[in-house]
């Protein structure tokens, strides 16, 4: 059904898209446009169903008609966007604007341009236009007696919801020529007005992105400042000194940091951190927020291979030990590294750059952990330019004596380099990956190797005492009682690690002379002796078990992964198999009861694949799998052939008939012979020979 509004408004040049909805409601008496809506359209949503045909030409022509205006130029009042998302750019009078440049319809607005006409125009919507180029006054947002929210589906143009007339309202004076500026920008260059508006956005997005029209404006004086001549605005140095003292700058400026493909908005980014005057302190930041890996990237100034070099550090991990997002690191450790590097950087004098083999997180644990200092960085390109302060011969010759190198290390404890860095990689000690100069070395701080050393002790250094075998020594200490607390069957370290105290209650002499005791191979003997005491052999190597079994080192593997031998350290270099597993199958394997699939097929003069086509696969004769092996119960085996004795297969029968087999069905149907079932679902029929020669004298 057709309608037509009683008052219909004429369109007027510049008027936004929500100025004609708001005069169509008021000048025809509705209460809302929600309410014009549903009189036409009683399934319709109403309000946002209607504010977003503002950048949807076909939908707000199809209001526009139902109304009965008539409007030719449909597209010219609407917001129409340039692309097929809602983050694509608006056309607005010929003029590409980025989505984000756009207010909502019919909040803001000039009191005198109300008083002479009242309609909305559609420069209002504009974030770059918050001064009258007309009247020359800012802009107003909503109502200034209530401070009530104007809504673009609201009844009355231009009056408040409180009664207040908007034309009535005060605004205060102010310069438009950033506007004017602005304005033409778009029309005379897009590649300009493009980094105009991403610098507007990035200066909004910094300092809270307040949506008045005073501070709508201050932004964009800024831009022109500096896209025509060249300077930073004192409003923004006023609030980048302030906001400084807390957060540093280079975080501040993270939104012009992200937009580094623009070179106007890189180039003040610039500007503004070389204006930064360091002062040696900050107040305290704390909290619980977080920021991209891309945003920390970009804050600290280094490539994603060089942060993740910092995630290995730990240097970004929450404070209160929070685990993050994927993605995301701790916004005061960020802040706080950037502070505490540069703080510590006011001479220069002295001080050395980072060497090639030396990463920027290892030289900032360093500054971290108190044994470097730091001489800055240039604040303008971030941590990749990070010196540090050469340390005096003195200093450096007391500071070095303090660590420990791995080879030192091993020749301490009485070990090889190897088992000491497998110590360093299980976590028994603690270890750094650069030395003192920065260069690529793994060092240890030499208190906590002597707290190590005094507590424990490496089968290896009780061995070189004895003149031992390390391995044997060990199993010995093991054989008594003295059980280890990390080795090869423990937690994968090289060699088997005891407590010194436990180890300094064995005579090591009688040690070293003993002669019987259990060892890791395995031994063939069940038994053996240690003093008076009889141990169990429970576990053998691979090679061993397979000698056992007779068959292949390989196959043993199969078994254990089919569940027939039971594998006792999944740590040891070597595999190592549970000997009662090993027992338990080959007891299995030669029971007499249990015979081959050839030597079944001979017991009923068949051959091994007709005895599997005709009796197993049809179950009605069961195989157990040993894993390398097939094995039949002799006892099924006769069970079967007792079953046979005097009784034919299907097949046999069908010959003796001269007929085919399946004919039988029928025949037994008739009560004529009787079968019987062996197996499963596809098992055997058997036929007794009597009934079958019965059917053939008749």
């Amino acid at each position: 059904m057709t309608a037509h509004l009683v008052s219909r408004p004429i369109p007027i040049t510049g008027e936004s898209p929500a100025s004609i909805l708001m005069r169509s409601v008021e000048g025809n008496g509705y209460p809302s446009l929600q309410a014009l809506i549903w009189s036409f359209w009683g399934n319709k949503s109403g309000n946002k169903w209607a504010t977003a045909a503002h950048v949807d030409p076909a939908r707000y022509g199809e209001i526009l008609s139902a109304f009965g205006v008539e409007v030719r130029e449909v597209e010219s009042i609407c917001f129409r966007r340039a692309g097929p998302t809602s983050e694509s750019p608006r056309v607005m009078d010929g003029m590409k604007v980025p989505e984000a440049m756009f207010r909502e319809d019919g909040r803001y607005y000039c009191p005198m341009c109300l008083e002479k006409r009242p309609f909305w125009k559609r420069n209002w919507s504009l974030r770059g236009y918050s001064v009258c180029t007309e009247h020359h006054v800012f802009l107003l947002r909503d109502c200034s007696e209530c401070n009530l929210e104007l809504k673009p589906w609201r009844g009355k143009l231009a009056t408040c919801d409180c009664g207040g007339s908007l034309p009535e309202m005060a605004s205060s004076p102010a310069d438009p020529s950033a506007v004017i500026w602005w304005l033409e920008l778009h029309k005379t260059s897009v590649e300009g007005a493009l980094e105009a508006d991403a610098l507007f956005l990035a200066l909004s997005e910094a300092d809270g992105g307040a949506d008045d029209p005073q501070a709508e404006h201050r932004r964009l004086c800024a831009v022109r400042d500096w896209f025509e001549k060249g300077e930073i605005s004192s409003t923004i140095l006023e609030w980048f000194q302030r906001e400084a003292e807390e957060l540093h700058p280079r975080l501040l400026l993270l939104p012009l940091l992200r937009r580094v493909g623009h070179a106007k908005i890189g180039g003040l980014a610039r500007a503004i951190l070389g204006q930064w005057e360091f002062l040696g302190s900050m107040r305290s930041f704390t909290g619980a927020a977080s920021i991209t890996r891309r945003e920390a990237e970009l804050a600290m100034g280094i490539s994603s291979a060089q942060f993740r070099k910092f995630l290995k550090t730990s240097l970004l991990n929450f404070p209160n030990g929070d685990k993050p997002k994927r993605g995301q690191v701790s916004l005061t450790a960020v802040n706080k590294l950037l502070f505490i590097l540069h703080a510590a950087g006011s001479d220069v004098d002295d001080s050395v750059g980072r060497a090639k083999i030396c990463s920027v997180a290892s030289m900032a644990a360093s500054v971290l952990s108190g044994e470097l200092e730091s001489a800055g960085y240039d604040v303008t390109e971030g941590l990749n330019t990070l010196r540090l302060k050469q340390q005096k011969q003195g200093k450096r010759s007391e500071a070095a004596a303090e660590w420990m190198d791995t080879n030192q290390v091993a020749e301490m404890m009485g070990t090889y380099p190897e088992a000491i860095r497998f110590l360093r990689i299980k976590g028994w000690i603690s270890f750094r990956d650069r030395d003192l100069q920065g260069k690529k070395r793994y060092i240890a701080n030499r208190q906590d190797v002597n707290q190590f050393h005094q507590t424990y002790v490496l089968g290896g250094e009780i061995a070189a005492q004895l003149g031992m075998n390390p391995t044997n020594l060990s199993e010995k200490l093991m054989a008594l009682g003295v059980k280890p607390v990390a080795g090869p069957k423990i937690d994968g370290l090289l060699v088997y690690l005891f407590r010194r105290s436990e180890v300094d209650q064995i005579n090591l002499e009688e040690l070293r002379q003993m002669e019987t005791y259990p060892t890791a191979a395995g031994r063939k003997q069940k038994t053996v002796e240690c003093g008076s005491v009889k141990l169990p052999i429970v576990e053998m190597t691979a090679a061993v078990a397979a000698e056992e079994l007779d068959i292949r080192p390989c196959d043993v593997h199969t078994l254990i992964r089919k569940g027939f031998l039971e594998r006792v350290s999944k740590l040891e270099r070597d595999i190592f198999v549970s000997a009662k597993s090993v027992q338990n199958l080959h007891r299995k394997l030669h029971q007499k009861d249990y015979i081959s699939i050839e030597d079944a097929a001979k017991r009923l003069s068949l051959s091994s694949a007709m005895l599997e086509s005709r009796w197993i696969k049809r179950g009605a004769l069961k195989v157990h799998d040993l894993g390398l092996w097939r094995r039949i119960d002799v006892n099924d085996l006769e069970a079967l052939r007792t079953k046979l004795d005097g009784k034919v297969t299907a097949a046999e029968a069908g010959r003796m008939l001269s007929m085919h087999r399946s004919h039988l069905p029928n025949i037994e149907r008739r009560g004529i012979i009787k079968s019987e079932k062996l197996g499963g679902k596809l098992g055997v029929r058997l036929y007794k020979i009597e009934d079958i020669k019965n059917f053939v004298e008749r």
